[in-house]
């Protein structure tokens, strides 16, 4: 036996497992998704916030959309399209209702609503006894 060969054994390559599908898109479609929907919720106060919403809507679709096709994160990505579907449906119901507001159309109603709650109220209905007799002396202040 030759000392320089006498610890090495025949070792046979195996071929590296092929590579699993990425996870990146579905990631980045439950990420997008649930931010849309957050900012969507949040977004009363400062409606160009919507605009922002829904562009991160649309690019979680489409995210998702493509890790569905892959099949690598196919949960997370309809996670995503869960999340930027209902922030986008929320966001165009929060749009329609703010032009119809701004037009007129719908505060009419709520006025007469308004009126017809406070100012057409009949105070008559209860007895109301105002004739209360404390003794404020027996108070310790």
């Amino acid at each position: 036996m030759d000392g320089n060969n006498m610890n090495y054994q025949n070792n046979t390559y195996q071929q590296p497992a092929p590579a699993q599908p990425g996870k990146g898109f579905g990631i980045a479609s439950m990420v997008l998704g649930i931010i849309a929907l957050l900012i969507t919720l949040l977004s009363c106060c400062l409606p160009f916030l919507l605009i922002l919403s829904g562009l991160l809507g649309l690019l979680s679709i489409v995210f998702g959309i493509i890790a569905i096709a892959k099949k690598g994160g196919k949960g997370m990505g309809i996670a995503g399209l869960i999340c930027s579907v209902v922030g986008l449906l929320l966001a165009i119901v929060i749009i329609v209702f703010t032009i119809l507001m701004g037009a007129g159309l719908i505060a009419p109603a709520f006025m007469e609503a308004y009126d017809d709650y406070y100012y057409d109220y009949d105070y008559d209905d209860y007895d109301y006894d105002y004739d209360y007799d404390y003794d404020y002396d027996d108070w310790d202040y």
